[in-house]
Protein backbone atom coordinates (compact mmCIF):
# COMPACT_ATOMS: atom_id res chain seq x y z
CA UNK A 1 0.00 0.00 0.00
CA UNK A 2 1.55 3.26 -1.08
CA UNK A 3 2.50 5.28 2.13
CA UNK A 4 1.62 8.95 2.88
CA UNK A 5 3.45 11.66 1.13
CA UNK A 6 4.77 14.19 3.56
CA UNK A 7 3.83 17.84 1.40
CA UNK A 8 4.33 19.68 4.82
CA UNK A 9 8.06 19.14 5.49
CA UNK A 10 8.85 22.76 6.78
CA UNK A 11 11.05 24.14 9.30
CA UNK A 12 9.74 24.49 12.81
CA UNK A 13 9.02 28.43 13.83
CA UNK A 14 8.48 30.08 16.77
CA UNK A 15 4.73 30.82 17.24
CA UNK A 16 2.32 32.21 20.15
CA UNK A 17 -0.77 31.99 20.62
CA UNK A 18 -2.62 35.10 22.49
CA UNK A 19 -4.06 34.08 26.16
CA UNK A 20 -7.51 35.22 26.17
CA UNK A 21 -8.51 34.84 29.16
CA UNK A 22 -12.01 37.24 29.39
CA UNK A 23 -15.08 35.25 30.42
CA UNK A 24 -16.40 35.79 26.89
CA UNK A 25 -13.41 34.15 25.43
CA UNK A 26 -13.17 31.39 27.92
CA UNK A 27 -17.22 30.70 26.96
CA UNK A 28 -16.34 30.65 23.61
CA UNK A 29 -13.10 28.68 24.27
CA UNK A 30 -15.62 25.75 25.83
CA UNK A 31 -18.36 25.99 22.82
CA UNK A 32 -15.22 25.47 20.29
CA UNK A 33 -13.85 22.48 22.17
CA UNK A 34 -14.58 19.26 20.34
CA UNK A 35 -15.78 16.17 22.28
CA UNK A 36 -13.83 14.30 20.11
CA UNK A 37 -13.15 10.36 20.73
CA UNK A 38 -11.40 8.44 18.12
CA UNK A 39 -12.34 4.87 19.22
CA UNK A 40 -16.31 6.28 19.01
CA UNK A 41 -17.79 5.42 15.50
CA UNK A 42 -21.40 6.37 14.72
CA UNK A 43 -23.69 3.49 14.61
CA UNK A 44 -23.78 2.59 10.71
CA UNK A 45 -19.74 2.25 10.13
CA UNK A 46 -20.56 -0.36 13.80
CA UNK A 47 -23.01 -1.96 11.68
CA UNK A 48 -21.30 -2.53 8.29
CA UNK A 49 -17.60 -2.30 9.70
CA UNK A 50 -15.51 -5.04 11.85
CA UNK A 51 -12.14 -3.45 11.80
CA UNK A 52 -10.25 -1.65 9.25
CA UNK A 53 -12.84 1.22 8.64
CA UNK A 54 -13.71 0.91 12.38
CA UNK A 55 -9.36 1.94 13.11
CA UNK A 56 -9.02 3.85 10.12
CA UNK A 57 -12.49 6.10 8.54
CA UNK A 58 -13.40 6.77 12.12
CA UNK A 59 -15.82 9.30 11.32
CA UNK A 60 -18.58 9.57 8.99
CA UNK A 61 -20.53 12.58 8.00
CA UNK A 62 -23.82 12.59 6.10
CA UNK A 63 -22.10 12.56 2.85
CA UNK A 64 -20.19 9.33 3.68
CA UNK A 65 -22.92 7.44 5.15
CA UNK A 66 -23.92 7.26 1.53
CA UNK A 67 -20.27 6.13 0.48
CA UNK A 68 -20.74 3.43 3.46
CA UNK A 69 -24.38 2.65 2.51
CA UNK A 70 -22.80 1.88 -1.28
CA UNK A 71 -19.66 0.13 -0.41
CA UNK A 72 -22.27 -2.08 1.89
CA UNK A 73 -24.39 -3.10 -1.09
CA UNK A 74 -21.63 -3.66 -3.97
CA UNK A 75 -19.71 -6.31 -1.16
CA UNK A 76 -20.49 -9.26 -3.03
CA UNK A 77 -19.88 -7.51 -7.00
CA UNK A 78 -16.68 -9.18 -8.84
CA UNK A 79 -15.88 -5.60 -9.90
CA UNK A 80 -16.60 -2.66 -7.99
CA UNK A 81 -14.44 0.70 -9.03
CA UNK A 82 -13.63 3.48 -6.25
CA UNK A 83 -13.02 7.18 -7.71
CA UNK A 84 -11.32 9.64 -5.62
CA UNK A 85 -8.79 11.97 -5.54
CA UNK A 86 -5.47 10.71 -3.54
CA UNK A 87 -5.51 10.12 0.20
CA UNK A 88 -9.08 10.05 0.60
CA UNK A 89 -9.06 6.66 2.09
CA UNK A 90 -9.87 4.46 -1.42
CA UNK A 91 -7.81 1.42 -0.20
CA UNK A 92 -9.31 1.66 3.73
CA UNK A 93 -12.47 1.57 1.91
CA UNK A 94 -11.37 -1.34 -0.59
CA UNK A 95 -10.51 -3.64 2.66
CA UNK A 96 -13.66 -2.90 4.83
CA UNK A 97 -15.72 -4.27 1.13
CA UNK A 98 -13.58 -7.11 1.34
CA UNK A 99 -14.28 -8.08 5.24
CA UNK A 100 -18.17 -7.23 4.51
CA UNK A 101 -17.58 -9.63 1.46
CA UNK A 102 -16.86 -12.86 3.72
CA UNK A 103 -14.12 -13.77 1.15
CA UNK A 104 -11.52 -16.11 3.04
CA UNK A 105 -8.87 -15.21 1.05
CA UNK A 106 -6.36 -13.04 1.25
CA UNK A 107 -7.11 -8.85 0.65
CA UNK A 108 -3.82 -7.87 -1.92
CA UNK A 109 -3.32 -4.58 -3.35
CA UNK A 110 -0.93 -3.28 -5.88
CA UNK A 111 -0.95 0.68 -7.12
CA UNK A 112 -0.10 0.74 -10.64
CA UNK A 113 2.04 4.09 -10.25
CA UNK A 114 5.17 1.81 -8.52
CA UNK A 115 5.09 -0.63 -11.02
CA UNK A 116 7.99 0.00 -13.52
CA UNK A 117 6.44 0.83 -17.08
CA UNK A 118 6.09 -2.67 -18.97
CA UNK A 119 5.86 -4.89 -15.29
CA UNK A 120 2.06 -4.94 -14.45
CA UNK A 121 0.92 -7.87 -16.38
CA UNK A 122 4.07 -9.81 -14.99
CA UNK A 123 3.31 -8.59 -11.24
CA UNK A 124 -0.63 -8.75 -12.30
CA UNK A 125 -0.52 -12.71 -14.06
CA UNK A 126 2.99 -13.57 -12.94
CA UNK A 127 5.13 -16.10 -15.01
CA UNK A 128 6.32 -19.33 -16.03
CA UNK A 129 9.91 -20.53 -15.77
CA UNK A 130 11.86 -19.30 -18.78
CA UNK A 131 9.39 -17.09 -20.12
CA UNK A 132 11.52 -14.28 -20.67
CA UNK A 133 15.35 -13.56 -20.00
CA UNK A 134 16.28 -14.46 -16.27
CA UNK A 135 13.37 -15.85 -15.55
CA UNK A 136 14.50 -18.78 -13.78
CA UNK A 137 11.37 -19.61 -11.82
CA UNK A 138 7.40 -19.41 -11.42
CA UNK A 139 6.65 -16.39 -10.63
CA UNK A 140 2.81 -16.33 -8.59
CA UNK A 141 0.63 -13.28 -9.92
CA UNK A 142 -1.21 -10.88 -7.66
CA UNK A 143 -4.28 -12.59 -8.68
CA UNK A 144 -3.21 -15.55 -7.60
CA UNK A 145 -1.94 -14.42 -4.06
CA UNK A 146 -6.06 -12.61 -3.69
CA UNK A 147 -7.13 -16.58 -4.47
CA UNK A 148 -10.58 -16.82 -2.93
CA UNK A 149 -10.10 -12.83 -1.57
CA UNK A 150 -9.87 -9.42 -3.00
CA UNK A 151 -7.55 -7.72 -5.22
CA UNK A 152 -7.35 -4.06 -4.95
CA UNK A 153 -5.23 -2.18 -8.04
CA UNK A 154 -5.03 1.61 -7.03
CA UNK A 155 -4.27 4.09 -9.77
CA UNK A 156 -5.21 1.71 -12.44
CA UNK A 157 -5.44 4.77 -15.51
CA UNK A 158 -1.42 4.61 -15.27
CA UNK A 159 -1.81 1.18 -16.43
CA UNK A 160 -0.73 1.50 -20.34
CA UNK A 161 -3.74 1.27 -22.22
CA UNK A 162 -2.71 -2.39 -23.35
CA UNK A 163 -2.44 -3.39 -20.10
CA UNK A 164 -5.82 -2.22 -19.04
CA UNK A 165 -7.27 -4.09 -21.75
CA UNK A 166 -5.54 -7.50 -20.81
CA UNK A 167 -6.83 -6.79 -17.45
CA UNK A 168 -10.43 -5.39 -18.29
CA UNK A 169 -10.03 -8.86 -20.39
CA UNK A 170 -9.45 -11.25 -17.71
CA UNK A 171 -12.21 -9.40 -16.04
CA UNK A 172 -15.04 -10.12 -17.93
CA UNK A 173 -13.71 -13.88 -18.78
CA UNK A 174 -12.78 -14.37 -15.34
CA UNK A 175 -9.64 -16.39 -16.52
CA UNK A 176 -5.87 -15.00 -17.81
CA UNK A 177 -2.82 -15.91 -18.78
CA UNK A 178 0.78 -15.94 -16.98
CA UNK A 179 3.44 -14.84 -18.97
CA UNK A 180 5.36 -17.26 -21.00
CA UNK A 181 2.12 -19.89 -20.21
CA UNK A 182 -0.28 -21.60 -22.56
CA UNK A 183 -2.72 -22.11 -19.92
CA UNK A 184 -5.64 -20.56 -18.89
CA UNK A 185 -5.99 -20.39 -14.75
CA UNK A 186 -9.68 -18.71 -13.40
CA UNK A 187 -9.96 -15.48 -11.63
CA UNK A 188 -11.04 -16.24 -8.40
CA UNK A 189 -11.24 -13.14 -6.16
CA UNK A 190 -12.85 -10.18 -6.59
CA UNK A 191 -11.16 -7.45 -8.23
CA UNK A 192 -11.32 -3.62 -6.92
CA UNK A 193 -10.19 -0.94 -8.92
CA UNK A 194 -9.21 2.89 -7.67
CA UNK A 195 -8.50 5.64 -10.43
CA UNK A 196 -8.48 9.42 -9.04
CA UNK A 197 -10.79 11.10 -11.18
CA UNK A 198 -14.65 9.87 -12.25
CA UNK A 199 -14.63 7.54 -15.49
CA UNK A 200 -16.90 9.51 -17.48
CA UNK A 201 -14.03 13.10 -17.03
CA UNK A 202 -11.43 10.38 -17.88
CA UNK A 203 -13.19 9.27 -20.97
CA UNK A 204 -14.08 13.51 -21.54
CA UNK A 205 -10.30 14.30 -21.66
CA UNK A 206 -9.09 11.24 -23.40
CA UNK A 207 -7.31 9.62 -20.22
CA UNK A 208 -9.35 6.37 -20.51
CA UNK A 209 -10.88 4.33 -23.05
CA UNK A 210 -15.09 4.48 -23.45
CA UNK A 211 -15.23 0.59 -24.38
CA UNK A 212 -12.92 0.48 -20.69
CA UNK A 213 -14.81 2.55 -18.95
CA UNK A 214 -18.20 0.88 -20.04
CA UNK A 215 -16.48 -2.97 -19.39
CA UNK A 216 -15.70 -1.72 -15.73
CA UNK A 217 -19.43 -2.08 -14.83
CA UNK A 218 -21.45 0.36 -12.74
CA UNK A 219 -20.49 -0.78 -9.41
CA UNK A 220 -19.25 2.80 -8.75
CA UNK A 221 -17.87 4.11 -5.38
CA UNK A 222 -16.79 7.81 -5.50
CA UNK A 223 -14.83 8.72 -2.44
CA UNK A 224 -15.77 12.63 -1.48
CA UNK A 225 -12.46 14.82 -1.03
CA UNK A 226 -11.71 15.82 2.75
CA UNK A 227 -12.50 19.33 1.69
CA UNK A 228 -16.15 17.93 0.82
CA UNK A 229 -16.56 16.48 4.94
CA UNK A 230 -14.23 18.97 6.97
CA UNK A 231 -17.22 17.65 9.68
CA UNK A 232 -14.97 14.92 10.36
CA UNK A 233 -11.37 16.55 10.63
CA UNK A 234 -11.16 16.51 14.16
CA UNK A 235 -12.26 13.01 14.57
CA UNK A 236 -9.76 11.62 11.96
CA UNK A 237 -7.61 14.35 14.14
CA UNK A 238 -7.94 12.36 16.99
CA UNK A 239 -7.63 9.23 15.48
CA UNK A 240 -3.91 10.20 13.80
CA UNK A 241 -3.37 11.30 16.94
CA UNK A 242 -3.94 8.67 18.84
CA UNK A 243 -2.35 6.25 16.81
CA UNK A 244 1.43 8.06 16.70
CA UNK A 245 3.19 6.73 19.43
CA UNK A 246 3.01 3.15 16.91
CA UNK A 247 3.64 5.06 14.33
CA UNK A 248 6.50 7.22 15.70
CA UNK A 249 7.96 4.78 18.24
CA UNK A 250 7.85 7.84 20.78
CA UNK A 251 5.49 7.52 23.79
CA UNK A 252 5.76 10.47 25.20
CA UNK A 253 3.70 12.60 22.94
CA UNK A 254 0.68 14.70 23.53
CA UNK A 255 -2.65 13.16 23.90
CA UNK A 256 -5.09 15.96 22.52
CA UNK A 257 -5.20 19.23 20.78
CA UNK A 258 -5.85 22.56 22.31
CA UNK A 259 -9.27 24.00 20.42
CA UNK A 260 -7.01 26.66 18.95
CA UNK A 261 -5.08 23.64 16.99
CA UNK A 262 -8.02 21.77 16.46
CA UNK A 263 -10.11 24.79 14.81
CA UNK A 264 -6.78 25.65 12.79
CA UNK A 265 -6.96 21.96 11.64
CA UNK A 266 -10.61 22.30 10.42
CA UNK A 267 -10.08 25.26 7.91
CA UNK A 268 -6.38 24.22 6.79
CA UNK A 269 -6.03 23.18 3.11
CA UNK A 270 -5.15 19.47 2.67
CA UNK A 271 -4.55 18.71 -1.19
CA UNK A 272 -3.51 14.91 -0.41
CA UNK A 273 -6.65 14.41 1.90
CA UNK A 274 -5.92 12.08 5.01
CA UNK A 275 -2.71 11.21 4.17
CA UNK A 276 -1.55 15.28 4.46
CA UNK A 277 -3.64 15.29 7.21
CA UNK A 278 -2.23 12.27 8.60
CA UNK A 279 1.42 14.18 8.67
CA UNK A 280 0.55 16.90 9.82
CA UNK A 281 -0.71 15.07 13.17
CA UNK A 282 2.31 13.32 13.00
CA UNK A 283 4.73 15.83 12.75
CA UNK A 284 3.02 18.12 15.76
CA UNK A 285 3.31 15.10 17.84
CA UNK A 286 6.84 14.86 17.46
CA UNK A 287 7.43 18.56 18.00
CA UNK A 288 4.83 18.58 21.07
CA UNK A 289 6.76 15.43 22.94
CA UNK A 290 7.00 15.93 26.76
CA UNK A 291 3.48 18.51 26.67
CA UNK A 292 0.15 17.04 27.00
CA UNK A 293 -1.42 19.31 24.74
CA UNK A 294 -0.49 19.61 21.00
CA UNK A 295 -0.50 23.60 20.13
CA UNK A 296 -0.79 25.72 17.11
CA UNK A 297 2.72 26.09 17.36
CA UNK A 298 3.25 22.45 16.68
CA UNK A 299 1.78 22.78 13.66
CA UNK A 300 3.55 23.76 9.90
CA UNK A 301 4.48 27.44 9.82
CA UNK A 302 2.37 27.15 6.69
CA UNK A 303 -0.55 26.25 8.21
CA UNK A 304 -0.38 29.31 10.58
CA UNK A 305 -0.06 32.03 7.63
CA UNK A 306 -3.40 33.08 7.55
CA UNK A 307 -6.02 32.25 5.97
CA UNK A 308 -8.51 34.08 3.43
CA UNK A 309 -12.51 34.17 3.50
CA UNK A 310 -14.47 33.06 0.77
CA UNK A 311 -17.97 33.38 -0.24
CA UNK A 312 -17.85 29.59 -1.72
CA UNK A 313 -17.25 28.14 1.32
CA UNK A 314 -20.46 26.88 2.51
CA UNK A 315 -21.46 28.02 6.69
CA UNK A 316 -19.72 25.79 8.53
CA UNK A 317 -16.26 26.22 7.23
CA UNK A 318 -17.09 29.91 7.18
CA UNK A 319 -18.21 29.55 11.06
CA UNK A 320 -15.08 27.24 11.80
CA UNK A 321 -12.86 30.33 10.09
CA UNK A 322 -13.95 33.14 11.83
CA UNK A 323 -13.45 31.41 15.04
CA UNK A 324 -10.00 30.42 14.25
CA UNK A 325 -9.68 34.19 13.39
CA UNK A 326 -10.86 34.84 16.47
CA UNK A 327 -8.50 32.70 18.54
CA UNK A 328 -5.45 34.07 16.29
CA UNK A 329 -6.74 37.44 17.23
CA UNK A 330 -6.87 37.14 20.89
CA UNK A 331 -10.73 37.80 20.53
CA UNK A 332 -10.62 41.02 18.46
CA UNK A 333 -13.40 41.35 16.22
CA UNK A 334 -11.51 43.60 13.98
CA UNK A 335 -8.09 41.94 14.02
CA UNK A 336 -10.05 38.84 13.22
CA UNK A 337 -11.84 40.30 10.01
CA UNK A 338 -8.17 42.06 8.79
CA UNK A 339 -6.31 38.62 9.38
CA UNK A 340 -8.98 36.41 7.13
CA UNK A 341 -10.42 39.93 4.39
CA UNK A 342 -13.66 39.84 5.93
CA UNK A 343 -15.86 42.80 7.27
CA UNK A 344 -16.47 42.55 10.86
CA UNK A 345 -19.95 42.64 10.65
CA UNK A 346 -19.67 38.89 9.08
CA UNK A 347 -17.02 38.51 12.28
CA UNK A 348 -20.18 39.23 14.75
CA UNK A 349 -22.75 37.70 13.15
CA UNK A 350 -21.07 34.29 12.17
CA UNK A 351 -18.44 34.10 15.17
CA UNK A 352 -19.51 36.60 17.78
CA UNK A 353 -18.00 39.01 19.67
CA UNK A 354 -14.81 37.70 21.84
CA UNK A 355 -13.28 41.48 23.42
CA UNK A 356 -10.06 41.32 24.83
CA UNK A 357 -9.61 42.22 28.41
CA UNK A 358 -8.15 45.66 29.37
CA UNK A 359 -4.40 45.25 29.67
CA UNK A 360 -4.29 41.97 27.97
CA UNK A 361 -3.97 42.99 24.38
CA UNK A 362 -0.54 43.27 24.43
CA UNK A 363 0.09 39.70 26.36
CA UNK A 364 2.54 36.97 24.92
CA UNK A 365 0.99 33.89 24.01
CA UNK A 366 0.97 31.28 26.39
CA UNK A 367 3.18 28.22 26.97
CA UNK A 368 1.52 24.66 25.81
CA UNK A 369 0.54 22.52 28.88
CA UNK A 370 3.07 20.05 30.22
Amino acid sequence: MQGARDHFDYDVGSYTVPNVGSAAASQARNSLHRDVVAASPGPLVQQCFRSSLLQKAVAVSPIMAEVVERVRRFAPAETVVFEGATGTGKSYLAEALHELSGRRGAFIDMSAGEVEPGLALDQLFGHVRGAFTGAMSRHRGLLAEAEGGTFLIDEFHLLRRSEQAKLIRALERRVYRPVGSERDVPVTCSVLVGVEEELDRMVATGRMRANVRSRLGHCIVHVPTLDERRDEIASFAQYFLSQCPAMTHAADGPTRFTPEALSLLEVAPYPANLRDLREVVKRGYLLARGYEELDVCHLPEEMQVPLRYDRRMDRATKVRLIQWALWMSGGHVGRAAERIGVHRNTVRMLGGRMPIPEGEANQVGREPSR
